[in-house]
């Protein structure tokens, strides 16, 4: 069904390249309703394309006694990851956005794979009686950890490695493209991304002088606490060190940061995590702006 699908994708998007009698693609947010639709049509390909290949790396497992790990063509990530340091920026932002959508499928099935190895482990736990059925298991949970270790490593080459590049990008939808991306991950899979290593990242971007790419980082750091206490916990630290800034933040020149600023402390006010905040001035221009 993937495949199919995949296959009217890719025939519907090189039918629209056809015919188009104007550019297609930019590297900044598509204005037109054809490029919208391009745009959608070419981030469901290469999202359909990664979904793909990991899912028939999984049938391919299951039908032979091969455990070597597979996932997306490797070449085809390296081709597009050197792509995206090319000096024309469509062609950078058009490279960027196809390895961002293979890693979000990367880390969506890695995510769905992660549940399936934990309701085998309790499965294992309730068949001690059952020495075939749990041997059974324990085969099938050693190649699924060593398949999502591949893609983990796949995901840390190619996407974390493109996301570094490109997060400082001059192009500031690409800036924007790589916070959504980091955003994705944090959110599919916060047991790896939802670390300082990785939010340090969106408190700088806090600093960016476009305020597109504010809103972005100050979404990011939304998004994962939304009803889950969980990574509200693990994104502690890293709140309280940008903490000053997002405060600025409430008061920033562009209406739609302090929007979404907004947000995010209403979050944190319904959480509990502002209880010990004890700032009064910081307190009265908060409340002056909401």
């Amino acid at each position: 069904e993937d495949v199919n699908k995949l296959g009217e994708v890719l025939t519907e998007t090189v039918s629209q390249m056809e015919e188009a009698p104007h550019i297609l693609w930019t590297s900044e947010p598509p204005t037109s309703p054809s490029m919208i639709s391009f745009r959608e049509r070419y981030e469901l390909a290469w999202y359909t394309l990664g979904t793909v290949a990991m899912e028939n790396s999984l049938a391919a497992e299951d039908e032979t006694e091969d455990l070597e790990p597979h996932g997306p063509d490797v070449d085809l990530l390296t081709h597009m990851a050197d792509l995206v340091n090319v000096s024309i920026t469509e062609v950078r932002a058009a490279a960027t956005t196809a390895v961002y959508q293979i890693g979000f499928a990367l880390v969506d099935q890695s995510a769905e794979l992660n549940r399936k190895i934990f309701t085998a482990k309790r499965q294992i736990q309730s068949s001690a009686r059952q020495p075939q059925k749990k041997k059974a298991l324990q085969e099938q949970v050693e190649s699924w950890n060593e398949q999502k270790e591949q893609w983990e490593k796949t995901l840390e080459k190619y996407v974390i490695g493109v996301f570094l590049r490109r997060y400082k990008d001059v192009c500031a939808n690409i800036r924007v493209g790589s916070i959504n991306a980091l955003s994705h991950l944090c959110i599919a899979r916060p047991d790896i991304y939802i670390q300082n290593s990785f939010l340090k990242y969106l408190g700088w971007l806090l600093n960016d002088k476009d305020a597109r790419v504010r809103v972005a980082a100050v979404t990011a750091l939304m998004e994962p606490l939304e009803d889950n206490a969980d990574n509200l916990k693990a994104m502690r630290a890293g709140l309280d060190r940008f903490f000053p800034r997002l405060c600025e933040c409430v008061v920033d020149v562009d209406t739609k940061v302090q929007e979404v600023t907004l947000e995010l402390f209403n979050i944190l006010q319904q959480t509990g995590h502002l209880d010990s905040w004890d700032d009064d001035d910081k307190w009265a221009e908060l409340n002056r702006r909401a």
